[in-house]
């Protein structure tokens, strides 16, 4: 589950900067899983998970996350729109 998490990372990572190399890694997750007969189940749904957590977040990059170290990551989320 931990490969399919960091593929979702990088479709939201894509979907909100457009960063074409964040590609790289959902493709070859998508291909080491097809090539090896692997199950899809887990890295699907983590991709759509990325994609939809897009749709509700803001620019997350236009924020200066690094002046709220002493804010609780809990704020962190629900501001950015980040919660399950």
């Amino acid at each position: 589950m931990a490969q399919a998490g960091e593929r979702g990372l990088q479709a939201f990572n894509l979907a909100q900067n457009r960063f074409p190399l964040a590609t790289l890694p959902i493709f070859g997750g998508m291909h080491k899983c097809l090539r090896d007969d692997g199950p899809l189940g887990a890295l699907l749904p983590a991709l759509s998970r990325g994609f939809e957590l897009k749709l509700k977040a803001p620019c997350v990059i236009s924020y200066r996350l690094e002046d709220g170290w002493e804010r609780p990551l809990s704020e962190w989320c629900q501001e950015l729109k980040l919660t399950h």
